[in-house]
């Protein structure tokens, strides 16, 4: 019976006041779980690195498409290959070339839709 309720009742619910002056209230309410401890700021910090350095890899692999795109593949071959080695390098400039424009954009939008989403929300 207790699983049944868990499953049909709202996400736990975090009040927040903030008193900036005697006449303003601000009241926030989130379905973020509050980070308590030290483990649970960590998983937070790390889960934000990694969804920047995700969205940041898309977007330069989108640049670097553009780029090859208008013939300018010195700098991305230049990049890329400082970044990756030169074998592996070349593979992705090989790969970025044959992908077409159809594919890389609606991979982006999913990709940056992934790293801007909020993971806490409720139904």
């Amino acid at each position: 019976m207790s699983l049944l309720q868990s499953l049909t009742s709202p996400p736990t619910q975090a009040l927040t006041i903030l008193r900036s002056t005697p006449a303003t209230v601000s009241f926030t309410v989130s379905t973020r779980p509050v980070a308590r401890t030290f483990l649970a700021l960590v998983v937070r910090y790390i889960s934000h690195i990694i969804r920047f350095l995700i969205g940041s890899v898309a977007t330069a692999l989108c640049w670097a498409k553009w780029r090859l795109q208008q013939g300018k593949e010195d700098v991305v071959m230049q990049v890329l290959q400082w970044l990756l080695g030169d074998k592996l390098g070349e593979r992705v400039i090989m790969k970025l070339m044959t992908l077409g424009w159809r594919y890389v954009w609606p991979m982006l939008v999913a990709v940056l839709w992934w790293v801007g989403r909020r993971g806490y929300t409720g139904q």
